[in-house]
């Protein structure tokens, strides 16, 4: 068995491998310059789609940092903004998730925040993105008049326990057996649920705006993918929703380069979609994503930063 530094160094070189070998794999099926045409096509009333689906989206995710950490940014929604837009950009250029590391530095750094806070406070955002992403991805699926019965019962199943775990998730927390007085255990477990917020307004209003900003940015995917081929609405939420579910998982590649495009491209064939169709598809969401996560990172360095900046000197 190989040792855990060289399962690191595998996982990074295969990481960087994704990058070359997506564009090998586009350039000898679809080719470059045929995939990357129809942006051309598109009119300003297209890019204006584009623009307010991915907007809300970010915008939405900031609000939601921004109220679910509210004892910790305090009142600095600007300093919020920027710090969630350069996480995103992190998050989306990096391999293997790491992505997620610039969230606690940046907190740190910003607000003083304890690693083992934001630590958590990321593990429930990534909780409730991966259930509600889940359940629009169901209820896509469920609605897709053109699919598979069992696919289409399948994801109203899938639908109900997501939307269900949406709803009991702080029910079921709070009844561990958690205690801050107690064993390891049970002082994980006090940890763990403490990270919640602490009203069910609070939760309501962090899961409203994680719909929101999935969909926000789901609905611009799928119009992209529908002037750009002749997919149906259902069969192209179904490819944006796997590509999208990839990116929520624990691998993937430098900037999601083969992970993303593999989902998408595997749910899209899966239920009728030709190949190449697929692949155009999905290498131009993916552009779509990257180009409006450097845009709006480079936006965020126009923000300011909290006037009680902390630095590495300051917090230990």
């Amino acid at each position: 068995m190989p040792r855990p530094g060289w399962r690191r160094l595998l996982s990074l070189s295969l990481a960087m491998l994704s990058v070359p070998a997506l564009g090998l794999w586009v350039h000898l099926t679809v080719g470059w310059t045929q995939l990357l045409s129809p942006w051309m096509g598109l009119h300003a009333v297209d890019y204006g789609v584009l623009l307010v689906g991915i907007v809300v989206s970010y915008l939405a995710r900031a609000a939601r940092l921004f109220d679910y950490c509210r004892a910790i940014v305090g009142h600095a929604p600007l300093a919020t903004l920027r710090l969630s837009l350069l996480h995103n950009l992190f998050n989306n250029l990096l391999p293997m998730r790491t992505g997620e590391a610039a969230f606690p530095l940046l907190m740190k750094r910003y607000f003083g925040a304890r690693y083992v806070d934001t630590g958590l406070s990321l593990l429930w955002l990534r909780v409730l993105d991966l259930a509600a992403l889940t359940l629009l991805a169901a209820l896509v699926v469920a609605t897709g008049s053109a699919l598979p019965p069992l696919a289409r019962g399948l994801a109203i199943a899938l639908a109900f326990a997501s939307a269900g775990g949406l709803l009991a998730l702080p029910w079921l927390v709070r009844r561990l057996p958690g205690r801050q007085d107690g064993g390891r255990a049970q002082r994980l477990i006090h940890a763990i649920g403490s990270a919640l917020p602490a009203s069910t307004a609070a939760y309501a209003r962090a899961v409203l705006l994680t719909l929101v900003a999935w969909a926000g940015k789901g609905l611009a995917f799928v119009w992209l993918v529908l002037q750009f081929t002749a997919l149906t609405p259902p069969t192209a939420a179904v490819g944006v929703a796997a590509g999208e579910l990839s990116s929520v998982l624990p691998v993937h590649g430098v900037a999601g380069s083969g992970t993303y495009e593999a989902a998408m491209v595997g749910a899209l064939v899966a239920v009728g979609a030709d190949h190449d169709v697929a692949l155009l598809a999905a290498v131009n969401v993916h552009l779509l994503l990257l180009g409006a996560a450097l845009a709006l990172g480079t936006v965020a360095l126009a923000l300011p930063r909290p006037t009680s900046s902390f630095n590495d000197d300051q917090v230990s």
